[in-house]
């Protein structure tokens, strides 16, 4: 955001005089001192704004601050929950900083390994946050970037083109990788990577394995709609309980426009209308492939690995594709 001109050619061939080419110097830093001042302004108000957002709270502020363009519903969550958190647990503090070439290398590899691409940055959003309970604080380092001539926060995202190869991967290479990947058998503790071979199919619609799925996500998806964190606490799992709770481990009540946030940031990440394609059971374990759509709308395909529990089944881990619903 600074500009630096020098003048390297001397001798007799010069076009220009001293004088001249002074006067020039002067009019380019002159003419520069507006661009300059204009960044100054911009990022001024780009601190001010998320600084009043997180104060209150304001997820959807904060979510038109950042470019979520393509970026996933897990990448969402990550934000809009630390920014949950500045309105309600934690008093927080924004200032900007530049960004370290170590820092854009730590991007890239994320974007890399998550199949995404690293945004164009242009500095650091540093969140200086301290809970309000005095039990500790933690800083945040956001990425920010220029988009349409306003600066905002910085995310991994999808291109075109990568959501496209999301589109082109099949159900079935994808439970090919899960399985050659190997499975975490609760019973021997090890990862079984004869899922091929082993695992017996089960029913059309998944069996009790995918009635359990569809059950709970429909029962989740009626909670969000109702804003309701109490019947999510029932209808989720054992973790989704835990967050929702209506106490705090010191016995402490939890108001509820508190758990009604936490629960609406959650929930960008619950899958809702659910098909299950075909699945298998080895044991306490079961693979369904699924067709769903998550919090912000994309569809989300792809095996999901259930394990039984206490006679529920609870999702563990997956191997899904996700993108934009056409």
């Amino acid at each position: 955001m600074h500009a630096h001109a020098e003048n390297h050619r001397t001798g007799p061939h010069h076009a220009l005089g001293d004088t001249a080419m002074n006067i020039l110097r002067s009019v380019f830093v002159l003419a520069s001192l507006p661009t300059l001042a204009h960044c100054a302004d911009k990022q001024a108000a780009f601190t001010h704004a998320l600084q009043v957002a997180l104060d209150q709270g304001d997820t959807a502020a904060v979510a038109k601050l950042a470019d979520l363009t393509h970026a996933p519903a897990s990448l969402r969550f990550l934000l809009l929950d630390s920014a949950r958190e500045c309105g309600s647990v934690a008093a927080c503090t924004v200032s900007l900083a530049p960004i370290d070439a170590a820092r854009q290398s730590q991007i890239a590899e994320a974007a890399a390994k998550g199949g995404m691409t690293a945004p164009a940055v242009v500095g650091t959003v540093v969140v200086e946050m301290k809970r309000t309970d005095g039990t500790g604080s933690d800083t945040m380092r956001l990425p920010y970037g220029e988009y349409g001539g306003a600066y905002k926060l910085a995310t991994l995202h999808y291109t075109p083109e990568q959501l496209a190869a999301q589109r082109a991967r099949t159900n079935e290479q994808l439970v090919e990788e899960l399985f050659e990947r190997g499975i975490y058998d609760m019973q021997s503790g090890e990862k079984r990577t004869d899922w091929a071979k082993a695992a017996s199919r089960l029913p059309a619609g998944g069996g009790a394995p995918g009635a359990a799925l569809v059950e709970q996500t429909r029962a989740l998806a009626a909670a969000v709609d109702a804003n309701d964190p109490d019947a999510a606490a029932r209808a989720g799992d054992r973790f989704v309980a835990q967050v929702l709770a209506d106490t705090r481990p010191n016995g402490e009540p939890v108001p509820l426009a508190e758990r009604q946030a936490l629960f609406a940031t959650h929930a960008l990440r619950f899958l809702r209308d659910v098909v299950v394609k075909e699945g298998w059971q080895l044991g306490n374990n079961a693979v369904l492939v699924i067709e769903a759509k998550d919090g912000i709308g994309w569809t989300v395909r792809g095996p999901v690995v259930l394990n039984r529990m206490d006679d529920a089944w609870i999702r563990s881990s997956e191997n899904t594709v996700e993108y934009p619903a056409q």
